[in-house]
């Protein structure tokens, strides 16, 4: 997924916060909520407190297409740890081998 489709979001204070792309590939990305915007940096100072809201996309749409004479199996599972962080993991395989090309090689004469 490209970050414009994840729509990241996060704010504070009911300020809109800036956030960086730390890790960007196709299985994993990783985003950093920077603390400030261009007015300023939000200060946390001791004894106090905030709320910190942040989104993303709520939806994940997969699709594959494999050959129907593949017989392909697919199956799929989620593991989360915590309700902010999960990871799904597709595999699949082939109850059918194509048939080899009998006509490769010949001459044809």
């Amino acid at each position: 997924m490209a970050w414009d489709e994840l729509a990241p979001a996060a704010t504070c204070r009911g300020e809109t916060m800036r956030w960086e792309a730390k890790h960007d590939r196709d299985a994993f990305k990783e985003v950093w909520l920077l603390f400030d915007n261009e007015q300023g940096r939000f200060t946390l100072h001791p004894g106090e407190s905030v709320w910190i809201e942040y989104a993303y996309t709520e939806l994940l749409e997969v699709q594959l297409a494999f050959p129907a004479a593949l017989d392909r199996v697919v199956w799929g599972t989620e593991t989360s740890m915590t309700a902010l962080h999960a990871r799904y993991r597709l595999e699949w395989r082939f109850r059918a081998r194509p048939e080899p090309d009998t006509d490769q090689g010949s001459s044809g004469d």
